[in-house]
């Protein structure tokens, strides 16, 4: 640390001393000593401007890179903001297509249904959704909640004026009659089992059942409307001697990545 000071202490005292030396020269001071000096003074002359045009660089270099790391920061800033403000828009758009083919299909089917939002989870139940439309949109408890493409995911448990909850049909306690696509009258009931899926059962063993086949809401529930896609069957169960066989259904939409649904009001 000493050694730099000292370093710089002669180096200002190079540059006073050059200075002070061409103001003397300027005013005529020195003209005879100029004349005497001229052949010493003009080597300390040229190396003194060398030095000084090299601190002056050094200096100049160092506000560049620092104006340069400014820019670069506020750069990454704006690349970031700009992400952000695209996955928005993109979320956005994702929504409006959600709503207009819900709207669509509530057209096809002479159905009434309010848009709304999900903004959470239950605190006392993961199987319980919170959307942001409740009574004041007409939403009532026991209404069907439909996803893209009139899937249908659960039914309202409680609704206050502007918030309402969602039970998953994988939630316990879920109990809806359906029934088999294609097959007349209804093939048995769907329970939630405890978060972990959907289950088909009460399905008389003289039922064909096959994997892949698509399960809908059969037309018992006057709340319910009938042949709103739930799932599709996975797996059969046939117990040996049972009068009944059950079957695991796979929910058709990923409840986790749920956002814009479809509640149906009274006609």
């Amino acid at each position: 640390m000493a050694s730099s000071w000292r370093r710089l202490s002669s180096v200002g005292l190079v540059i006073t001393t050059v200075l002070l030396l061409g103001i003397l020269l300027t005013v005529g001071f020195l003209g005879p000593v100029q004349r005497v000096l001229a052949p010493v003074l003009h080597p300390i002359g040229r190396v003194s401007y060398t030095l000084v045009d090299r601190i002056a660089t050094f200096f100049r270099h160092r506000t560049s890179l620092a104006e340069s790391k400014r820019e670069n920061t506020d750069l990454k800033a704006r690349l970031i903001q700009a992400e952000l403000d695209r996955a928005s828009l993109n979320q956005q758009l994702a929504e409006l297509k959600i709503v207009r083919e819900e709207a669509d299909f509530l057209k096809r089917r002479s159905l009434q249904g309010a848009t709304g939002r999900v903004i959470g989870r239950s605190q006392t139940n993961s199987q319980a959704l919170l959307i942001d439309i409740g009574t004041q949109q007409g939403v009532h408890v026991g209404a069907p909640v439909l996803a893209s493409g009139g899937v249908l995911i659960g039914t309202i448990i409680d609704a206050s004026e502007v918030t309402s909850n969602i039970r998953l049909l994988t939630a316990e306690g879920t109990n809806i009659a359906v029934r088999v696509e294609k097959q007349d009258g209804p093939s048995g009931i769907l329970v939630g089992e405890r978060g972990v899926g959907t289950r088909l059962t009460l399905v008389p063993r003289s039922d064909s059942l096959q994997p892949k086949q698509s399960v809908v809401t059969a037309d018992i529930n006057p709340q319910v409307p009938s042949g709103l896609l739930v799932g599709t069957i996975s797996v059969i169960d046939v117990a040996p001697g049972a009068l009944f066989q059950t079957a695991t259904v796979i929910p058709s939409i990923p409840y986790e990545r749920l956002n814009v649904v479809t509640v149906l009001r009274r006609t």
